[in-house]
């Protein structure tokens, strides 16, 4: 063997002899190695997590209880300030709610006091001016245009004396958030809202109308039972009660008074249909106010159809009391609004005219209204959609509806849950 083949095969042999020790000595040894680290790593992660856990529940803020009637602490008792006497632009609907999810609470209505009137503008009392007079968890209830109500002496009253929150109610379809800036973490809005902060709530006008008006004729077993649905006389084939002319509306009346006569009894009359005749536009006079909602419910119940479309396009969550004062005088409503109705609804129950897609809603009518029988199985339909589940969900601002989980959610939203005690 010459020299060239001697290093060769020594060569070889280390190679091989290397590939023998990491096969059988160094990866056994690695195994074993990281084996034991990977436990030694399991531990450490338990512990960590341990002790990150302990940690967590020790450092989870508890609630202080706020014992609202202990008066060494507070001077008067909870309070829901107001400061107008009309429940006009929604302050009753609004003060209703605050005060079933709120019964521990006293009203004290600003306005009775006359402040800022007379010659000399009479002024707060002295103990209104007291730093301890109000609470941190009294309310100052507003509505939207509230300005109209409240003198400039009580607006300074409240920027420079009131210690508690303040809750803005609105039922109407604000696209921008009624509370602006920073630092406004005591400002509570209840409203259809689009950009809801965590201390917010949307609730509807149709709930807000609900709790104040329409609880009278829908009660909760009303709602979920079909054989205790209102029932209209059914004289007419349908009405359409708006003075608000929006053009959608308009056109969907057209549209739909190649059924039968319509009866236009607000300022607004329809839009030509497209046959060219407006004889079905019937204009007429109930003597009855737009927003006198009983009368107008006793107008409704002559119709088989009541046309209650909303007035905004595309806004989530704008619903109003159009559709639950239709069900409320036993006719069928024909609605459009935010598709969230079909979850407060049961959509075998009225029809949805959907605008960008009329025609399985004209259809819909135009079967409805040429076959009795197929009528009167949509009235045979619950009102709502599932039942108790929906009256919880939507409907529940008193203990006796729902077991009142939207009055629990109410006061939550308000920093008054289970720590807020007598």
């Amino acid at each position: 063997m010459n020299n060239q083949q001697i290093a060769t095969f020594t060569i070889f042999l280390c190679g091989f002899i290397s590939l023998c020790f990491n096969v059988l000595v160094f990866k056994p040894l690695n195994d074993a190695f990281q084996l034991e680290k990977q436990d030694q790593d399991d531990e450490d992660y338990n512990v960590v997590a341990e002790t990150t856990m302990t940690m967590t529940a020790e450092h989870i803020p508890k609630r202080e209880m706020i014992h609202w009637n202990d008066t060494t602490k507070y001077r008067n008792p909870p309070t829901i300030y107001i400061c107008t006497g009309s429940d006009g632009n929604g302050m009753g609907e609004s003060k209703l709610m605050l005060s079933t999810a709120l019964p521990e609470y006293t009203i004290n209505d600003l306005s009775q006091m006359r402040i800022g009137e007379g010659r000399p503008p009479k002024s707060f009392s002295p103990e209104y001016l007291e730093s301890n007079y109000t609470n941190p968890h009294d309310i100052f209830l507003s509505i939207f245009f509230m300005e109209k109500f409240c003198t400039p002496k009580i607006y300074r009253w409240l920027l420079t004396h009131f210690n508690g929150q303040i809750a803005i109610f609105s039922g109407e379809s604000e696209t921008s958030h009624p509370i602006q800036g920073a630092n406004r973490d005591h400002m509570h809005a209840f409203g259809p809202l689009i950009h809801k902060r965590k201390q917010d709530m949307v609730v509807t006008y149709l709930q807000m109308t609900y709790m104040k008006i329409f609880k009278e004729i829908l009660s909760p077993s009303v709602l979920v039972d079909p054989n205790l649905r209102p029932r209209g006389n059914q004289t007419h084939y349908m009405i359409y009660a708006n003075s608000n002319c929006v053009g959608f509306r308009e056109e969907a009346v057209g549209r739909l008074s190649e059924f039968g006569p319509i009866h236009c009894a607000g300022k607004c009359k329809g839009k030509t249909p497209p046959s060219g005749n407006r004889a079905n536009l019937v204009k007429i006079k109930t003597g009855v106010g737009l927003m006198n909602w009983w009368d107008n419910v006793k107008v409704y119940a002559d119709y088989r159809f009541c046309f209650v479309m909303e007035h905004e396009k595309s806004h989530p969550s704008y619903m109003t009391e159009k559709i639950i004062m239709a069900f409320s005088a036993g006719c069928i409503p024909i609605y459009y609004g935010p598709a969230e109705i079909l979850d407060i609804f049961n959509e075998k129950a009225f029809v949805f005219y959907n605008i960008s897609d009329p025609g399985p809603a004209l259809e819909k009518v135009k079967a409805l209204e040429e076959n009795k029988e197929r009528y009167e199985m949509m009235l045979q339909e619950p009102i709502v959609a599932q039942g108790n589940l929906t009256i919880e969900k939507y409907f529940s601002f008193s203990d006796d509806i729902g077991g009142g989980a939207m009055k629990r959610k109410f006061r939550e939203t308000l920093g008054l849950g289970d720590h807020f005690v007598p």
